[in-house]
């Protein structure tokens, strides 16, 4: 029989509490955000190019359900935002990104049309300096219409 000293289970039930804690902030942060807050943020990287969605940030910067933004040269600078997981080369919906490639991150508001249209809730079109979603919020639908940059 192990002799197991009152200190010692002290210690264990101390140490098994603060993971069991640190569980649970990381599923309530990573799946409902801060008080409210949105969960998805925007990451723009030194290449100029700026992704949306919901940031995990550990030694790496994981962004789940990523959006990317898309100028179309053809149509005077018109820019969208489209799933990432539907580029040509077919990558799956996640992304592992190097902090030291990240020039700036912002949480996005949960008012964000962008935001909006990412969780599937926008059917808007908005003033001329937001976001603009397309009528058409099918799943078939992979991109939004934002502004076009000048």
């Amino acid at each position: 029989m192990i002799n197991i000293s009152k200190k010692n289970i002290i210690i264990l039930v101390f140490i098994e509490s603060v993971v069991l804690v640190a569980l649970i902030f990381l599923l309530v942060f990573g799946l409902k955000g801060f008080f409210g807050q949105s969960n998805y943020w925007a990451v723009y990287l030194k290449t100029g190019d700026l992704y949306f969605g919901k940031l995990v940030r550990l030694s790496h910067y994981t962004l789940r359900d990523p959006y990317l933004l898309v100028l179309d040269s053809n149509k005077n600078g018109e820019a969208k935002i489209q799933k990432f997981e539907n580029a040509f080369w077919g990558p799956e919906p996640e992304m592992k990104i190097n902090p030291e490639n990240v020039v700036w991150i912002s949480r996005l508001s949960s008012q964000s049309s962008v935001v909006k249209y990412m969780e599937g809730k926008a059917n808007i079109s908005q003033r001329s300096n937001s976001a603009v979603i397309p009528e058409n919020n099918s799943s078939s639908s992979a991109t939004g219409s934002l502004p076009a940059v000048k």
